[in-house]
């Protein structure tokens, strides 16, 4: 784990930038530009004369590495569209934990004000690991992509055509219980080049 993390370190930081900005920016232009008039009016008997800054600074930290933990990383090797859904769930989570918490034991803690910071977190988590993903993407280099086959154990197997042209197909097994295998097109002794990428 310790290599994994010193090997892939540019990547976890820019991820990690990529989502304390996201959501710090988002965050910040919802609580303190579009929504700001809802919070204000909708709870105004419960908000402090001067807020606490540390609580909202631990937050954003925990909550960060929480997302990229569990939606950047949980999806490095898939699509964006897989970070965002599971940022979208983590958050519908996380701020339905608090929301619904909220307003079952907390007087004037509206209806309206559950729905709306319910949405957004759900929305802002899953914009936050979006750009977490990216972020990680970006200095993905090809350095990290060969370490992708150290999972694998390479069985050459000769194809059907004559021994002459010396065409092996290489099947790469997992090592571990089987999730099945893949095959990499061919490898050429001489040039260990790879065609196309099936999985059967």
């Amino acid at each position: 784990m310790l290599s994994n993390i010193i090997r892939f370190a540019k990547n976890i930081v820019v991820s990690l930038i990529a989502i304390f900005v996201c959501f710090g920016v988002l965050d910040f232009l919802w609580l303190g530009v579009i929504a700001d008039g809802w919070y204000q009016s909708e709870m105004a008997p419960l908000l402090r004369s001067q807020f606490i800054t540390w609580p909202w600074v631990v937050f954003y930290l925990m909550y960060g590495c929480v997302v990229f933990v569990l939606a950047v990383v949980a999806n490095r090797d898939k699509s964006l569209l897989y970070a965002g859904i599971d940022g979208a769930l983590l958050g519908l989570a996380s701020y339905g934990a608090y929301n619904l918490t909220a307003y079952s034991i907390i007087e004037g803690f509206t209806l309206f004000i559950m729905l709306i910071d319910w949405a957004w977190g759900t929305c802002l988590t899953s914009a936050s690991a979006m750009a977490g993903w990216l972020g990680f993407q970006m200095v993905k280099g090809k350095s990290s992509e060969k370490c992708v086959l150290t999972r694998w154990r390479i069985v050459l197997k000769s194809c059907q055509c004559c021994s002459a042209c010396r065409v092996f197909r290489i099947r790469l097994l997992p090592w571990g219980p089987s999730l099945g295998s893949v095959w990499l097109g061919y490898l050429e002794t001489g040039g260990a080049q790879f065609e196309s990428l099936n999985a059967q």
